[in-house]
């Protein structure tokens, strides 16, 4: 595949920003803006650190951990330059640790994605809860712009009086976005895994440390199934 030239990179950043930006906010400031900030990270020195995969991708990483009694979704995103800055603009919010603004947005993305993770039980959806709010960090990334990485906690509580479960679980946030995409699945003590899709370790470290071998072409993996056993509720149905 051929590489695109600084200008191609330039034109698919500000048509990925006015798809994504509802036109009563597309204000002609906001325009200028990205398009300084483009020009910024086209031509950095080359020892300034740049995001691996590019600055236009958000990442993805779903671990599942399931326990005797529910599974455990541990949710992170990677969102590089571009999309941190989207965010930002969008819900208006300052890229910092602590600032006021962050726990109001954070608060409302714990429900966004939230609504894009589907799990479903011998066929059944069911309920994906929401264990604490989700939490952000912004690593530096070129030109001075900030990264910004978010971990999520979700909990799926498995249905009392069923020992043996089929589980489906999917993926649909951010679905336009290149990235790393990544699924793995663990069981505990007292549950016995008896077939699944994805591995039960990863090769990301969670979105921090990016293998140089795949960075062109990236696991794309958003979704698991899985066929596993416990016996934790059997007793209290009886």
């Amino acid at each position: 595949m051929k590489a695109l030239s600084p200008y191609q990179h330039l034109g698919c950043a500000l048509r990925t920003m006015v798809r994504e930006t509802h036109p009563t906010n597309f204000v002609l400031t906001q325009a200028a803006t990205l398009v300084v900030i483009l020009a910024a990270l086209l031509l950095h020195a080359p020892s300034v650190r740049a995001h691996p995969l590019g600055n236009l991708g958000i990442s993805h990483h779903s671990a599942l951990h399931i326990e005797p009694d529910r599974i455990e979704v541990r949710y992170t995103l990677d969102y590089a330059e571009i999309p941190t800055f989207q965010e930002s603009q969008k819900h208006r919010f300052v890229a910092q640790v602590g600032h006021p603004t962050l726990r109001t947005y954070l608060k409302g993305l714990s429900e966004r994605l939230k609504q894009g993770l589907t799990l479903k039980l011998n066929q059944k959806t069911v309920a994906v809860d929401l264990i604490l709010p989700c939490d952000a960090t912004f690593p530096a990334g070129a030109a001075g712009m900030p990264t910004m990485r978010v971990a999520c906690r979700y909990r799926v509580t498995l249905p009392l009086g069923e020992a043996s479960f089929e589980m489906h679980y999917q993926d649909a946030n951010y679905p336009q976005r290149s990235g790393w995409k990544e699924v793995t699945l663990q069981g505990s003590a007292g549950v016995v895994v008896i077939e699944q899709s994805v591995p039960s370790k990863d090769r990301s470290a969670q979105l921090t440390q990016y293998p140089s071998g795949l960075l062109k072409a990236p696991p794309q993996v958003l979704h698991a199934q899985a066929v596993f056993k416990t016996s934790a509720h059997l007793s209290t149905a009886k």
